[in-house]
């Protein structure tokens, strides 16, 4: 319920946070803003030549990000010729399409002293809804009792009985009879499978300008779109505050709107106020809606000091700019309207 298009590695399940990803053995810019965690989906598919990972000392040259290891993702920066993929995928039900297309070219150039290598990419997953599987499309073991329709209890509890309140599909007064038969079915909402579009391009290029120094460009640029799906904001009385800053008591019984049924059993309980709870279905979501810019760019040269030392000086800058979206109430409003 929580995915955003990402895909991290968790070398020891230590957590992706303390293993380092590398790209040609330098530090790749984080996708998710505030940490060193890299987005692995941002670095191009078809350009991996191996993958070398290292899961013992590396903390002590890369610091507390390797913890757990290491993974340096080698890529192809020699390719000749022009190479093109596309791949599309349906689940056997029709649904959970995805697309993917790929195209790399590669040429040498001034006596194969220079090489330069462009590569693009596109991919897109439709997503799958929980309730589109039989698996899936009901919660386990037991629904919300924060159901759409209201829940609402006299004496505070919200047990199944004669004091709870809900209504039923037809919008009729009734007596709850517990969240699997009266509740919310968060699983209709949910996804397995959450929707992801991304646009993927990159370009390396290196010149040797003598037998022991080379110098090299890296760019990489990503641009991820991306949803997950969760049930509306569920929200009971004591989530409200009242006018002196402390917990909200409930409806007052003066609200016009409250059934008669209903008023009549708060009076002879001798209750002023009505305990609620409700799913809030007809305000928003709760959906997280992420754009996310990922670019890097890396300038250097290499070479080797008397055909047996290597030397490599970098310029690196990478950065992810990412915008999530979703919503929630506001607490005194929310309590106001129902006054």
């Amino acid at each position: 319920t929580t995915g955003n298009g990402q895909a991290t590695v968790n070398l020891r399940n230590l957590g992706s946070a303390r293993t380092l990803v590398l790209v040609n053995g330098r530090r790749f810019v984080a996708g998710i803003p505030g940490t060193s965690i890299v987005d692995l989906n941002t670095i191009p598919t078809d350009l991996i030549k191996r993958i070398d990972v290292v899961t013992g000392g590396a903390s002590a040259v890369y610091g507390s990000e390797a913890i757990a290891g290491v993974v340096n993702f080698i890529m192809d920066d020699k390719f000749e010729g022009i190479r093109g993929r596309a791949q599309g995928t349906i689940s056997s039900k029709g649904d959970a399409g995805r697309q993917y297309l790929s195209l790399t070219a590669g040429h040498a150039f001034a006596d194969d002293r220079g090489h330069i290598v462009v590569y693009g990419q596109y991919e897109n997953d439709d997503g799958l809804r929980s309730k589109n599987r039989s698996f899936s499309q009901r919660d386990i073991p037991n629904r919300s009792s924060f159901a759409a329709q209201g829940l609402f209890s006299i004496d505070g509890s919200f047990a199944p009985g004669a004091d709870t309140y809900t209504f039923d599909s037809s919008n009729n007064l009734k007596n709850y009879q517990g969240a699997n038969i009266d509740g919310y079915n968060r699983n209709g909402d949910r996804y397995l499978g959450v929707p992801v579009e991304r646009y993927l391009g990159s370009l390396s290029a290196s010149f040797d300008f003598s037998d022991s120094v080379t110098g090299y460009v890296e760019g990489q640029y990503a641009k991820t779109k991306s949803n997950s799906r969760l049930e509306p904001l569920a929200v009971g009385y004591t989530d409200l505050p009242d006018n002196a800053g402390g917990t909200y008591a409930g409806i007052p019984i003066t609200n016009p709107f409250i059934p008669t049924a209903i008023r009549d059993a708060m009076i002879a309980a001798g209750t002023t106020e009505l305990p609620f709870r409700r799913r809030s279905v007809d305000i928003f979501d709760r959906s997280n809606v992420n754009d996310r810019d990922t670019w890097r760019v890396v300038a250097g040269l290499r070479g080797k000091i008397a055909g047996k030392f290597d030397w490599d000086l970098y310029y690196t800058h990478g950065e992810t700019k990412d915008l999530t979206a979703s919503g929630t109430i506001l607490g005194p409003q929310y309590r106001n309207a129902l006054h």
